[in-house]
């Protein structure tokens, strides 16, 4: 197949957009939907964790039926354009009933009503939206360069809108409420996706699979048993899962309950985001240094646990805004943000690298 034309500066940056979108979707979720249930709603923390630990089961499964889908996908706009264009609105609309647990409901119905919720927007909305997303990367340009700068956009980008959600939401959720907030970003997030879906354009058009080509499900799963890389890819992502259903939160509880500060929210989000972005950035010369995308994501976890066990070991509930403790904690972030960004970057990279030896 012959190599297409580059994307223009404007189309990765609408790209890029794209990702934003998503991120505003599931930082918001993953950062203060705990502390919403917890404080505002009043479900048990048990509660809560029972619900997001079922919901990720359940997500998993997901994730394998979305895929099957989308590999069947055909139409004019493509294979995965038409997931992003339907699955956006709805992710906006159930953003904001996640965040609007009515006042009416006893104990039991609100946290029915909020696995419900929250498994309808994480389970099937934002895995479709998602899962075509990343797809799309493959059906937009068969340039190798092309594909690493629209990365670079992409993280860079989901980085600089982690730090200002982090700034803006503790103070606009007091004024706004959280029902006024989500509002907001879920029409931010459905514009970013709509222009991700109008300006990129699906110019790779898979050939079309020859009678004798087709495999069944059978011969796939029995294909994808025997790639070794698949399982370590596979036990990457559920340690990041669980490693965000953990810590995600602990941000807001430390700003509200420790230092009794909301807004201080956006300074530890700093300390750790703007390492993250900078290893994003920096990425292709850590891989040489590390001689490789494997040495890299090894290096890049081996310091985010070094910089997670000096925020847990080394800092005190007693912690105040200057004490010794205080510096300790921001250190480990930064120590745990480089981290991160090295580990992130290589483990999608990884990803066509398993396909292509699958």
């Amino acid at each position: 197949m012959a190599t297409v034309a580059k994307m223009s500066a404007f189309e990765k940056f609408s790209f890029g957009c794209g990702d934003v979108g998503c991120t505003v979707i599931w930082n918001v979720v993953g950062m203060f939907m705990t502390i919403y249930y917890t404080d505002d709603v009043g479900i048990t923390g048990a509660a809560v964790a029972a619900i997001m630990l079922s919901v990720r089961i359940f997500d998993g499964i997901s994730d394998l039926i979305m895929g099957y889908f989308l590999d069947r996908t055909n139409s004019k706009l493509g294979k995965a354009r038409p997931w992003i264009l339907w699955s956006s609105p709805f992710m906006a609309i159930f953003l904001v009933l996640c965040f609007s647990v009515p006042d009416f409901l006893g104990p039991t119905m609100k946290i029915v009503y909020a696995f419900l919720t929250y498994f309808f927007l994480t389970v099937i909305i934002y895995t479709a939206c998602n899962l075509s997303y990343c797809a799309l990367t493959s059906f937009l340009t068969d340039d190798l360069k092309d594909r690493a700068s629209m990365n670079s956009f992409r993280f860079v980008m989901t980085s600089i809108g982690s730090l200002v959600l982090g700034y803006v939401t503790p103070i606009a959720a007091k004024s706004l409420g959280w029902f006024g907030i989500t509002t907001v970003y879920g029409l931010v997030a459905l514009a970013l996706l709509l222009l991700c879906f109008f300006v990129c354009k699906e110019r790779i058009k898979p050939q079309p699979r020859k009678a004798e080509d087709k495999v069944t499900v059978k011969e796939s799963l029995y294909v994808l048993s025997r790639n070794t890389f698949f399982y370590f890819l596979v036990a990457f992502f559920m340690i990041d899962y669980i490693i965000f259903g953990l810590t995600g939160a602990s941000g807001m509880y430390l700003s509200r309950y420790i230092i009794q500060d909301d807004a201080f929210f956006g300074h530890l989000n700093l300390a750790g985001v703007l390492p993250q972005m900078i290893a994003c950035c920096c990425f292709p010369w850590i891989m040489n240094i590390c001689r490789g995308k494997w040495n890299t994501l090894i290096l890049g976890y081996a310091l985010y646990t070094i910089g997670f066990g000096m925020c847990a070991f080394l800092v005190t509930t007693s912690m105040r805004i200057g004490t010794y403790d205080y510096y300790i904690m921001l250190v480990g972030l930064g120590i745990k943000g480089f981290g991160w960004g090295m580990h992130l970057v290589a483990m999608f990279a990884m990803i066509a690298d398993v396909v292509e030896y699958g």
